[in-house]
């Protein structure tokens, strides 16, 4: 399973992204909403974890929207369902 991790807390990242490596995933790590917009547009993603209050934010992808569908990067899934953790 590939993820991208977008968090601009260097900490928190780097905790994140060891421990699901650790785990076995595949994970990309960003630190900003332009570099999520890049990592969507490349790569296909079976997963985003998504910092909500990263700026600035990305444009693909279910940003503004938790629990609703959306249409993602055309190199991702045909559609993101998403959901938050507050």
């Amino acid at each position: 399973m590939r993820i991208l991790l977008a968090e601009d807390d260097p900490i928190l990242g780097d905790g994140l992204a060891r421990a699901l490596r650790r785990s076995g995933y595949a994970v990309d790590w960003v630190e900003s909403g332009p570099a999520a917009d890049a990592a969507l547009a490349a790569h296909r993603y079976d997963l985003l974890i998504l910092d909500l209050g990263l700026p600035p934010r990305p444009k693909r992808g279910c940003w503004n929207s938790p629990g609703r569908t959306t249409p993602s990067a055309p190199s991702s899934p045909s559609r993101w369902k998403c959901s938050a953790m507050l």
